[in-house]
């Protein structure tokens, strides 16, 4: 059985060959924080540089999450708070149009972060943490919120951190992704690292 407060951030792989994406510019949802109505689809091509040994993944950072149908599917089943699914185009090297890929919406942001545990620059007047080396969450916060609603989540203190309960990071794990890793964070009542923990999940 899961932990309750065990989290991870989601991340790509560590390796070179899988490319990052850029925006078109036709649609930029990445700082809307509410559903999105009817939304457009959005295309996305490679970032330059371009891998000289590209291999396709399941999971694009972009800084945010553009993932095919197989991750697609698992959250898609789990009907997670505040979380939207947007279809996408993502455009390969050659011109090749990969269309079954979608967009992670997450507009559930939790003002999650233990700014005194972690280690960070805090940006007092804009309430920011940025750069962040070691996020710590807030247990006694978490536990003010159900767990299913916070299953997938921002933090507000930097949106472009997006955690995932243990429960969903296995379940998109199970399916054996490729271009994806799990990297386990802390709460105030652990001692683990959050970029020296022993746990990652990685394909």
């Amino acid at each position: 059985m899961n932990d309750e407060f065990e989290y991870y951030l989601m991340e790509r792989s560590n390796n070179q060959n899988y490319p990052l994406l850029k925006e078109d510019g036709t649609c930029n949802y990445q700082h809307v924080k509410t559903h999105i109505e009817n939304p457009y689809m959005t295309k996305y091509s490679y970032k330059n540089p371009v891998p000289r040994r590209v291999q396709t993944a399941d999971y694009y950072a972009m800084p945010f999450s553009i993932v095919s149908d197989k991750i697609y599917d698992v959250l898609a089943a789990m009907n997670l708070k505040k979380v939207q699914l947007i279809p996408v185009i993502v455009t390969g090297r050659e011109n090749e149009l990969y269309d079954r890929h979608w967009y992670i919406h997450i507009y559930n942001r939790l003002k999650a972060m233990d700014i005194k545990k972690s280690k960070c620059n805090w940006i007092e007047s804009i309430q920011i943490a940025n750069p962040i080396e070691k996020l710590v969450l807030n247990r006694e916060y978490l536990n003010t919120i159900p767990l299913k609603d916070r299953l997938v989540f921002r933090l507000i203190e930097n949106s472009t951190k997006q955690i995932y309960h243990a429960s969903v990071a296995e379940a998109i794990m199970a399916t054996n992704p490729v271009g994806v890793r799990f990297i386990k964070l802390q709460t105030n009542a652990q001692n683990i690292d959050v970029y020296n923990t022993k746990r990652v999940f990685a394909v």
